[in-house]
């Protein structure tokens, strides 16, 4: 019986150490869609869903306008990433403004 891929994948993820990169990827990469749902694909080319570490999602934004926006939909962005990225702790939405 042939071993399914994505067997193979998590077997070379773990074997290679980079589990915690994989995970970062995954959600900084739902993180980018859920921004694109939640604030339309205009305002979200002003965010960008820059690290996760410890629970904490970073995310640097080039217009104030975005920042207050999605400051105001913290815990509805961190539901939706909590349902896309089951099993993970995701405690906090930074924003940071960049010029």
């Amino acid at each position: 019986m042939a071993t399914p891929l994505g067997d193979i994948l998590e077997q070379a993820v773990r074997r290679h150490g980079i589990s915690d990169e994989v995970l970062a990827a995954r959600i900084l990469t739902a993180t980018a869609d859920i921004l694109k749902q939640l604030i339309g694909p205009d305002a979200s080319q002003f965010a960008k869903a820059e690290s996760f570490r410890h629970g904490e999602v970073r995310v640097s934004v080039r217009s104030g306008v975005v920042g207050v926006e999605l400051r105001r939909l913290e815990s509805e962005i961190l539901g939706r990433l909590r349902r896309a990225v089951p099993g993970v702790r995701l405690e906090r939405l930074q924003i940071r403004q960049t010029t």
